[in-house]
């Protein structure tokens, strides 16, 4: 089941990492700022991904090591079990958790690599310390804060584990010395980079410890639901397969008891160990509770299984197998949810960053990179390339380009989404437009026309200095067009230059006159006639004769709304209407129309809410339309329930 993960690409943060220490030493990957500037974990991050680029960067040999530090924490979590408990808990606890989904994400993943390498170091410093060599368990729970700092807690799981009845807590604590010692040390380092860094998701409040419990619960049964969630027996009951094998292993296996040893007595109370284990180990997590997601409970999922085995052991087999087929059935429905969590709550009833989420975005990265491979194989020095229309979700595109120097080998080439464009970033080299259509990443063949439709999705987005400098940068190849010249006028009015919008306006040879209500006379006459062809030539005329009067770009663009909705020439007789007069509602309600033609739904909700607020209270009664619009709207904006069916879109096939 879990072997299929190993055909997945590298993802998101994958490409920042490996673009970090690509031709470095170790030395200096560890010495180089880690890229997301949020945590430290050295060795999860740099050294990890030192050693895969190392063997060439390819993503199914990250997988591979990951499968294979899931194979271990299998192993350690089912030989510490069986210290103790017993052979048949800990047949039980490690089943759980190689059944469980909350390791997919980790596998799947190249970063998992900072859950996996944190539990592997926990578990084996807890095998160590429960065998009596605390002093060497100091070494893996090291490795385990410098992957990831959820694992935190294992010294004062350790301490419970090793704890003698009645003994002084001076000699329980002193017992697990070593590891509060690591602890000590590494905590200035790790304070001085989070009190330094950007840790978004991060937000502590007092119902986080509750909500961090409640949610391990969630993710350890699969008990999930929200918006695009639906129950599928079939895809339940799909992963109780490997269940007969572990009830072969239960039938045939010893149930051999730990032997009490003098330094750990109560070794024996498994179940209240894997309590504690599993309340500590979920306090961590109450930090970034408001974006919980399945994967951040792995080493709280080891206790909880640890203590259901314990209370399993002396059932009988067919009991056993029953409880486990309903856990086991709940991680697998969880594992076939195709919904996930959009907004951060701390009372999110879905995970976040679900195996979903990165099952269908990891399609999406793998056909855009075979799409741009297929169209330039090779790519100039110092290409810069521009992308706009992939979904946000796919996180295609990060940072300058690591992305694409992974694909290219090339550390001189450059890539960012279209609302980055500037004039010193595309004046660096070859510049490359792509966008996102149908499922494909589509290059614009004609240079010229791609930075117009980049300028035309920007100024739509509101981000009128984006599309100011794309379009500038498209006159220096042809200076003589008109639309654009045209275009661009007004892009310099939104940006507050209007000595360069009047200047622009006379270099295409518009007039900058206001007096046209002559012209919008005889155009109304006109389109009442029925003759529009003639209409649009009065009013495009009138507009060159004087084109700082409202009224004509108004007609002009509900001709374009009705004829070419969606085009850039409705775009911009929609945004002149609104720089000149900014206080009337209906320029607005056009600007949102045409934002929605041209698939900017976030950008026409609030255009929307604009006209909705300059009406009179007296008109409020008569925008029913305009309210259910409103309302539709806000239904596909983040955390919306259109918005979360949205989440089932998949790449099509090739044929």
């Amino acid at each position: 089941m879990r072997f299929a993960l190993l055909r997945y690409p590298f993802f998101a943060d994958d490409y920042l990492f490996l673009d970090q220490v690509r031709g470095r030493t170790l030395f200096a990957a560890l010495t180089t700022p880690d890229p997301l500037r949020n945590y430290w974990r050295p060795l999860s991050r740099q050294v990890y991904f030192w050693f895969v680029s190392l063997l060439g960067e390819s993503p199914t040999t990250a997988h591979m090591l990951n499968a294979a530090m899931f194979l271990a924490i299998i192993v350690m979590l089912f030989a510490l079990t069986r210290r103790v408990a017993s052979t048949k808990a800990a047949i039980i606890a490690s089943s759980l958790v190689a059944l469980h989904e909350a390791a997919d994400v980790p596998v799947l993943w190249a970063s998992g690599s900072q859950d996996l390498l944190a539990t592997v170091g926990a578990l084996g410093a807890l095998v160590l310390a429960g065998s009596g060599r605390v002093g060497w368990a100091a070494l893996p729970f090291a490795c385990g804060l410098l992957s990831k700092e959820t694992v935190a807690v294992t010294p004062l799981i350790a301490l419970w584990m090793l704890r003698v009845p009645e003994e002084s807590w001076f000699l329980s604590v002193r017992r697990v010395a070593p590891l509060l010692g690591v602890l000590v040390l590494w905590a200035p380092f790790w304070l001085r980079v989070m009190l330094g860094g950007v840790h978004e998701g991060l937000a502590f409040t007092p119902s986080a410890i509750p909500a961090a419990g409640i949610h391990l619960l969630q993710a350890f049964t699969g008990v999930q639901w929200g918006p695009g969630a639906s129950f599928s027996l079939p895809h339940a009951v799909t992963g109780l397969g490997p269940l007969v094998l572990v009830a072969v292993a239960l039938l045939f296996s010893r149930d051999v008891e730990p032997k009490a040893q003098s330094a750990s007595p109560t070794l024996g109370s498994a179940t209240r160990l894997g309590v504690v284990w599993a309340l500590v180990a979920t306090l961590p997590v109450a930090l970034v509770v408001q974006i919980w997601c399945s994967y951040y409970y792995l080493f709280a999922i080891c206790g909880v299984a640890i203590a259901v085995g314990a209370i399993l052991r002396r059932s009988s087999i067919v009991a056993t197998v029953g409880v486990m087929a309903c856990l086991v059935a709940g991680s697998q429905y969880a594992r076939q949810l195709e919904s996930f969590a959009t907004a951060p709550s701390n009372w999110a009833t879905q995970s976040h960053l679900s195996r979903f989420y990165f099952d269908r975005s990891m399609r999406w990265v793998s056909r855009y990179l075979g799409d741009l491979l297929r169209q330039r194989p090779t790519l100039p020095t110092s290409s810069t390339l521009f992308f706009s229309g992939t979904p946000a979700f796919a996180s295609w595109q990060s940072a300058d380009g690591p992305l694409v120097r992974w694909a290219y080998r090339d550390s001189s080439l450059r890539s960012y989404y279209s609302q980055e464009f500037s004039l010193s970033r595309a004046r660096r080299g070859p510049v490359f437009v792509f966008t996102a259509r149908n499922d494909s990443l589509v290059e614009s063949q004609d240079r010229f026309q791609g930075l117009q439709e980049l300028a035309a999705g920007q100024m739509l987005s509101e981000h009128f200095q984006t599309a100011r400098e794309a379009l500038t940068y498209a006159l220096e190849e042809r200076p003589d067009d008109r639309p654009a010249r045209y275009c661009n006028a007004w892009l310099a009015l939104a940006v507050g230059d209007r000595e360069a919008h009047v200047r622009e306006l006379r270099a295409a040879g518009f007039q900058t006159d206001s007096g046209g209500s002559r012209e919008r006379s005889i155009a109304m006459q006109l389109l009442r006639a029925g003759d529009l062809a003639k209409a649009v030539i009065v009013l495009s005329s009138g507009i060159e004769k004087h084109a700082h009067d409202a009224a004509l770009h108004v007609e002009l663009t509900d001709w374009y709304q009705q004829q070419y909705p969606g085009s850039m020439a409705a775009g911009v007789e929609g945004l002149a209407a609104r720089l000149l007069s900014p206080e009337d509602p209906g320029v607005w309600r056009r600007w949102a129309y045409v934002q929605l033609a041209g698939n900017h739904s976030t950008e026409a909700y609030r255009s929307l809410q604009r006209y909705v607020g300059l009406l009179p209270d007296s008109a409020e009664s008569k925008l029913a339309g305009d309210h259910e619009l409103l309302q539709l709207l806000q239904r596909g904006l983040p955390g919306g329930d259109m918005a979360q069916e949205g989440l089932k879109r998949r790449p099509q096939a090739r044929p």
